[in-house]
């Protein structure tokens, strides 16, 4: 069964009340929490431990915090039964900045099926050419994923290699911003969200990921 919760924004206290009542009715077994900053699910431990339920977490992005966040972090943490990290970095966070014994930690790293990348068939709408080079990124149009330090070493390249080709996938906060700097560039495509991914790069001569901070 899937609840869609009635709430306005992620800080929502309502967030409690109606967990809450979706637990008491749902008979279940354990709640299980994605972490998607440290300080994040912080109504779903309150209801879960106001309901004695066993909570297990996936940290999918942990940092260290400090002041009345990280007391907070400390408190969910002593309630989780058990937590998956993602990263061989993040499971190694978690045990030295927070004090989680290794037998509290489960490293599960995010997976993909492999099939649709298998598949030689690529999209003819893509804006390229037969002998171009083309290099594609796929991120969030987030400041920290580094779009602008691609963007401005691909203008030096394609000087001394007009045939290159960049594609941009992907949508986010700054993509206004690149785009009024960089869309009338004839060799830059932004080509928004996809669902053929696996045909972008299979079209595609170099992946880039220009990212300052990853999980």
């Amino acid at each position: 069964n899937i609840y869609v919760l009635n709430v306005a924004h992620k800080h929502d206290p309502r967030h409690y009340t109606q967990l809450r009542k979706v637990i008491k009715q749902g008979n279940f077994d354990l709640i299980h929490i994605h972490i998607w900053n440290p300080a994040s699910g912080r109504y779903g431990f309150l209801a879960a431990s106001h309901e004695g339920l066993p909570i297990v977490t996936t940290e999918h992005d942990p940092f260290e915090l400090t002041g009345l966040k990280r007391m907070i972090k400390n408190h969910a943490l002593k309630r989780t039964a058990q937590t998956i990290t993602i990263s061989s970095e993040n499971e190694h966070l978690m045990q030295n900045v927070y004090g989680i014994s290794p037998e509290q930690t489960n490293l599960v790293h995010n997976a993909i099926e492999i099939e649709p990348f298998l598949n030689n068939e690529t999209r003819a709408d893509l804006p390229i050419n037969e002998g171009d080079t083309v290099i594609t990124t796929i991120a969030e149009l987030h400041p920290r994923k580094g779009h602008r330090y691609l963007l401005e070493g691909f203008e030096k390249l394609h000087h001394e290699h007009p045939q290159t080709q960049l594609m941009i996938v992907g949508t986010g906060p700054i993509e206004n911003e690149l785009k009024e700097k960089w869309n009338d560039h004839p060799n830059i495509h932004f080509l928004g969200w996809r669902n053929d991914i696996p045909q972008v790069l299979k079209a595609s001569d170099v992946f880039v990921l220009p990212t300052l901070k990853e999980a």
